[in-house]
């Protein structure tokens, strides 16, 4: 069965939920006395039905259906989710129906996979620690500096790295990449370093619905490598943190243990965005002209990026 047949299907039983879920709601009624409201507390009387029926239910298709949609809206409409047919043929979840989560970063969650799982070790409180365990959320944000602006004369520059050096002065204020909380710092000064790594990342992500690419960070006691895979708005973040020194061994190995993760792609480059406006603003401030044809062709793609991304960091929106 296709993917568009699925999502058709999906839909539909959407479309007519609460008839759907008529006799599910009788059967909550009459044997745990509850009424279906959606709350995240509902989850569990739904599991206490399941022990109860345990071994009705783990052979009625149709009883484990109805509970897996009831489970999956209720997540749905609390955390600000939304049904889909999960898309990769390399996976065990390939056409299966899953909520995917819009703006925090939970993971993908398979209701009707998950009540499979249920009665593999049926206990009260099973779906809210799975939700527990899928809402641990991966932050990721952008907080920039306010350096002073070297005052230069307008001039002309051969490369982007020239600009970057004389413009910021190497003692002054940095920006921060949080990663799951965890401050990063660059120096502006040394960005010319991360520049054409942030600007082929950020270009490839905005322009490609679909694609991997590799960025490689540097600052003064690590190395970031960065795998990212992609499709529509769900990336994937494989991360690799290297001390420059053993001293620093500790702070990188806090940053590993959150070293795979799911994220939202387009809320990664609104963080980006903010820095890369930045860059612009500073270096129109300064009036600075790039003579060398391959470096200014750096500059209109940093514009081009920065306009398509047309978004910035939670940090700097209302």
């Amino acid at each position: 069965m296709d993917l568009t047949k699925e999502r058709d299907n999906l839909n539909s039983i959407l479309s007519n939920l609460d008839e759907r879920l008529e006799g599910f709601k009788d059967l909550l009624i009459d044997s745990v006395s509850f009424e279906i409201d959606f709350s995240i507390e509902s989850i569990k009387y739904v599991e206490l039905l399941l022990k109860h029926l345990q071994v009705k239910a783990k052979n009625d298709i149709e009883l484990k259906k109805d509970a897996a949609l009831y489970i999956g809206q209720t997540i749905k409409l609390n955390f600000n989710g939304e049904w889909d047919i999960y898309d990769d043929e390399g996976t065990e979840f390939h056409l299966q129906p899953y909520v995917k989560f819009l703006d925090v970063n939970h993971n993908n969650f398979f209701p009707f996979l998950s009540i499979n799982k249920y009665f593999e070790n049926p206990e009260i409180g099973f779906f809210l620690k799975t939700l527990g365990e899928k809402k641990k959320l991966i932050d990721i944000s952008i907080q920039l500096g306010h350096p002073k602006i070297n005052s230069i004369p307008a001039k002309e520059f051969a490369a982007v790295k020239d600009v970057f050096l004389e413009l910021f002065h190497p003692n002054e204020e940095r920006l921060f990449l949080f990663w799951n909380h965890i401050p990063i710092q660059f120096q502006y000064h040394n960005l010319f370093q991360n520049f054409d790594e942030i600007l082929a990342m950020n270009w490839l992500l905005q322009k490609e619905n679909q694609g991997k690419t590799k960025a490689t960070l540097t600052n003064d006691v690590l190395t970031i490598e960065l795998h990212l895979f992609w499709k529509n708005d769900d990336l994937k973040i494989e991360s690799y943190f290297n001390a420059i020194d053993e001293k620093h061994q500790t702070y990188t190995d806090a940053l590993s243990e959150n070293s795979i993760i799911n994220f939202s792609k387009q809320s990664f480059l609104n963080e980006w965005n903010t820095l890369l406006k930045q860059i612009l603003t500073a270096f129109d401030a300064a009036n600075v002209t790039i003579v060398d044809g391959t470096e200014r062709r750096k500059m209109e793609l940093l514009n081009q990026v920065e306009q398509a991304i047309n978004g910035y960091g939670k940090l700097y929106i209302k």
